[in-house]
């Protein structure tokens, strides 16, 4: 179920058939039936982001890039980076 209202506030909700808040319950689309394009103002809020191959996640304040379930690349608050693998200082990208 949607509600398009919370309080006096425009929105559109996950609810249940009673309109209760339905947290974490409900998919956008499917694989199947998806949305074309996704056209947003403000701010995005997500732990993570799958982009294919990879996915970008933030946990305990840092970013964690991974590609096939393993994560590849760490940056923390503090600016840190690790890496797994080589870093090319010299490289070009097209």
């Amino acid at each position: 179920f949607l509600r398009f209202w919370t309080g006096s506030t425009p929105s559109v909700c996950p609810s249940t058939s009673s309109g209760a808040n339905a947290d974490n319950t409900l998919d956008l689309g499917a694989s199947a039936a998806r949305f074309k394009d996704l056209h947003l103002s403000g701010t995005v809020n997500a732990s993570t982001v799958d982009l294919g191959n990879w996915t970008v996640t933030e946990s305990n304040g840092s970013i964690y890039f991974a590609t096939g379930g393993v994560n590849k690349m760490k940056l923390d608050a503090s600016g840190n980076l690790d890496v797994v693998g080589n870093v090319n200082s010299n490289a070009t990208i097209t």
